[in-house]
């Protein structure tokens, strides 16, 4: 064999060994698990310290289904303080800087997002139940500071079992559009979260919103408030806040109907034609969101005339 030709086999055999190592340690991307009424009960493993290629489920049926979770383990966020060393899915009564500010830190977020992968709501803790619509997705992952995935050690076990959304008593959910929860954020101006009627005959939706935020921190902290809003609608200097929505009080929950209020407030009863969308906002100053923290979790309801 010439030197030349030493030289390009040893190449290729090196080439091949490079391929094979590639394919042993490439890891395999975690694709949510098709679900739908008749999948079995089971379990899923999410390691602390996972913030990519979350485990969870799609909803592959014609029909919503109803997920039950039972969540299982310790996990630690950190050898530095003990009170993060032996967390379970219901977190530690912490919260602040991480992934979801409003949620409790070490906690098991279950991340529902529609068919078109906007985030519709969050819900927390050991146990959870919610429903998922048809081709909609529902991750999980451990809420921590975006910087110390790295150091987290141990996993959740995630027991979940799959029933229908409703019984042969029931009336079939296509009866009208069913119930949810979306969850609102202080700091959203654009691509507001949004519920559409897609129905031919009008519906009226009923919504009743939890949880708290402000409408800034600088120069002085606002209030923390319900969705009512704030009392608080000047500066120091004793000038009006030029709010978005003037007459609204500062961090009111604001319904909109092509850009122009329809209700506001905790308790909102809004009328939608076919078609017709509503989105939701708190009232702020334009153009200064990004200081505000906080979220409102809006549980809705359908009735149909």
């Amino acid at each position: 064999m010439s030197f030349k030709s030493f030289l390009s086999a040893i190449g290729t055999a090196l080439f091949a060994l490079a391929v094979i190592f590639l394919q042993v340690t490439a890891p395999a991307f975690a694709a949510p698990i098709g679900i739908n009424t008749s999948t079995p009960s089971g379990s899923l493993s999410l390691p602390a310290s996972q913030e990519q290629d979350l485990p969870g489920f799609t909803n592959t049926s014609g029909v919503a289904v109803k997920l039950e979770i039972r969540t299982q383990g310790t996990w630690s966020l950190t050898d530095k303080d003990p009170k993060y060393g032996a967390v379970d899915g219901n977190g530690v009564d912490v919260r602040g800087d991480a992934r979801f500010p409003q949620v409790k830190i070490g906690s098991v977020v279950a991340q529902i997002k529609d068919s078109l992968g906007n985030l519709k709501s969050l819900i927390s803790g050991k146990e959870q139940t919610f429903e998922l619509q048809p081709n909609e997705t529902v991750t999980f992952i451990v809420n921590d500071d975006l910087k110390y995935y790295g150091n987290n050690v141990g996993n959740a076990k995630i027991n979940y079992s799959v029933v229908p959304a409703c019984n042969k008593e029931e009336k079939p959910i296509t009866s009208c559009l069913p119930d949810g929860t979306l969850t609102v954020f202080a700091n959203e101006e654009v691509n507001l979260p949004k519920l559409t009627n897609t129905l031919g005959k009008s519906v009226t939706l009923k919504l009743q919103a939890s949880g708290q935020w402000n409408f800034g921190t600088d120069p002085n902290p606002a209030n923390i408030v319900d969705a009512n809003g704030s009392t608080r609608d000047r500066d120091q200097n004793g000038f009006l806040f030029p709010m978005l929505f003037s007459g609204i009080k500062p961090s009111t929950l604001v319904a909109l109907k092509n850009n122009q209020v329809v209700a506001s407030g905790k308790s909102q009863t809004i009328s939608l034609q076919p078609g017709e969308t509503v989105s939701f906002i708190m009232n702020d100053q334009p153009g200064i969101y990004s200081d505000n923290t906080g979220s409102q979790i809006l549980k809705y309801s359908f009735e149909c005339k």
